[in-house]
């Protein structure tokens, strides 16, 4: 098929891509013409491929991604139409566009590229006016209504490979979402709203909500949005919050990233988008995430688009799972911008060229990996001849129930660099973490611990602190940020308890070694780090 029999089959396949709500493709419709307003989109979408765009926000070139839309077409063939504001009057504007293969006729070597519009002394030109909008309407494009400006992009005759046009936009209906999902996370006050039709007929766009584990990435992302409303700039529900980059010399604040532990959730869902899991051979889905546990960081820049979803280290707990999300801050935005491939969906370091930058998107990869990587280390047991002290308990089981070694109100104190306490107490009983559950019933989550406990030797009374609560970034936690938030049960062999909301006292009787079942219940949003210490001065 050439553009010619496309256009005279009247049931040719096409694609439409339109926006509204833009300013469209304005600027000079020629390359050699200069812009007194600076504005030279026609020139750069139509004509020039590759062409940097430098607008703020804007996030990638004219290059690939319009590039692509040639390469899907089976006869490299695409429609440009856009309505735009040119020396402060609305233009309609068409022209038809086809990238080839390069040739010569043994005296002239041509490109490959072609237009149809008009011709001025070699120039493609688009046509304008009435005569767009009439050749437009007649190839059944979008027409621009009233004051709205944008851009219709019509690929002619799309390969779809093996599925069918049906699955084609079931599968851009589940890409949207996957990638574009912090577009429109904020629902109808949302920066853009998206809409898919297939012969006249609605394709409906999933919801966040029916794609776990997009609620919780929208989760981290909502924490990075909105920190600046919070105290001092840090976040204080459902998770943590750290920024990358502050280490560096001189110290860059160059991103943020936003960790949401939450409860493992099982989904199994089928969409008819043409992929087959049992058949190599099928398309891939849109999915970019396994079914199963998920454990990834989103990365973004502007404008707010899906870079990667980067797999991390697994929860030692099969119960728990996290999301999070790492946003570019928009100084840094070029460099990152730089380290993307064509087809922007990852960064890589090598592909920056000046060393300074290469070395911020390399050390900045490499902090996000550590800090969520120190957060889900699995525990290492102790020999059973030594154990952990008060402070490795509370700071693995943050690492293991939150993903965060924690201090603050009731909290041990950190450890040093040699691995030692800065101030352990020499005359204190052990206290080793063993293991944890988590049960979830509706909303409410319960989440349990066992402890083992040395009291010292011929020690008649041993009395225990305990303490549970809900973190707020690497250095405090909260007691009453989570309503549903209580101990409700702390138990021991020849031990007595006594609670108190979210704290709690264990006494026990004798020196004998013996295991401590500690239980809290909260929302199934909240992560809590445990505190377990001794008491000071009640020991007899």
């Amino acid at each position: 098929m050439d553009l010619v029999s496309w256009l005279a089959d009247s049931g040719s396949l096409s694609l439409e891509i339109s926006d509204r709500g833009t300013r469209g493709l304005g600027g000079p419709p020629q390359a050699d013409l200069a812009s007194p307003e600076e504005v030279y989109d026609w020139v750069d979408f139509v004509l020039n491929v590759g062409k940097p765009n430098t607008q703020a926000g804007s996030g990638g070139t004219y290059g690939f991604g319009k590039t692509i839309s040639y390469v899907v077409s089976r006869i490299n063939s695409i429609v440009v139409h856009s309505k735009s504001l040119v020396d402060g009057c609305a233009v309609e504007r068409l022209i038809f566009a086809t990238i080839g293969d390069q040739f010569n006729d043994s005296r002239v070597n041509f490109t490959g590229r072609h237009w149809w519009g008009h011709s001025i002394v070699g120039n493609p030109l688009p046509i304008e006016g009435a005569e767009a909008r009439d050749i437009a309407y007649q190839l059944g494009m979008m027409p621009f209504d009233g004051d709205e400006f944008g851009t219709n992009i019509l690929i002619l005759a799309p390969d779809l490979g093996t599925r069918s046009p049906g699955q084609a936009m079931n599968f851009i209906a589940e890409s949207i979402l996957w990638h574009l999902w912090p577009k429109f996370a904020d629902g109808a006050s949302s920066a853009m709203q998206f809409s898919l039709l297939l012969e006249g007929r609605r394709v409906s766009i999933p919801k966040i909500e029916d794609r776990p584990p997009l609620d919780r990435f929208r989760n981290a992302y909502a924490m990075i949005r909105d920190q600046s409303t919070s105290p001092g700039g840090e976040v204080v529900l459902g998770g943590t919050l750290d920024v990358v980059g502050r280490r560096q010399r001189p110290k860059l604040n160059i991103g943020d990233l936003a960790v949401v532990p939450y409860v493992r959730q099982y989904h199994d869902y089928k969409v008819d988008d043409g992929s087959n899991p049992s058949d190599p051979n099928a398309p891939l889905p849109a999915r970019p995430l396994p079914l199963g546990a998920v454990n990834h960081v989103v990365l973004l820049r502007s404008p707010d688009l899906v870079v990667e979803y980067s797999a991390g280290p697994v929860a030692p707990d099969p119960d728990l799972q996290w999301a999070a999300v790492f946003k570019v801050r928009d100084e840094y935005d070029s460099v990152f911008a730089a380290a993307e491939p064509p087809t922007h969906d990852a960064w890589i370091p090598d592909y920056v060229t000046k060393t300074s930058d290469r070395g911020i998107v390399r050390k900045s990869l490499r902090d996000i990996h550590q800090s969520i990587s120190s957060r889900w280390n699995p525990l290492v047991p102790e020999e059973a001849s030594g154990g952990l002290s008060t402070a490795e308990v509370a700071i693995s089981l943050s690492s293991l129930v939150l993903g965060l070694a924690a201090s603050g109100p009731g909290m041990p104190e950190r450890r040093g660099r040699n691995g030692k306490s800065r101030a352990r107490r020499p005359s204190s009983p052990e206290i080793a973490y063993e293991k944890s559950e988590i049960t979830v019933e509706g909303d409410v989550v319960m989440s349990t611990v066992i402890f083992r406990i040395v009291p010292l030797k011929d020690r008649a009374v041993t009395n225990i602190d305990i303490a549970v609560g809900v973190a707020l970034d690497d250095s405090s936690i909260a007691h009453d940020l989570d309503p549903a938030l209580s101990l409700v049960h702390v138990s021991a062999p020849d031990a007595t308890a006594e609670i108190k909301s979210a704290a709690g006292t264990l006494t026990l009787t004798g020196d004998a070694e013996r295991l401590a079942k500690i239980s809290a219940k909260h929302s199934s949003w909240s992560s809590i780090v445990w505190s377990v210490e001794p008491s000071v001065g009640l020991d007899s």
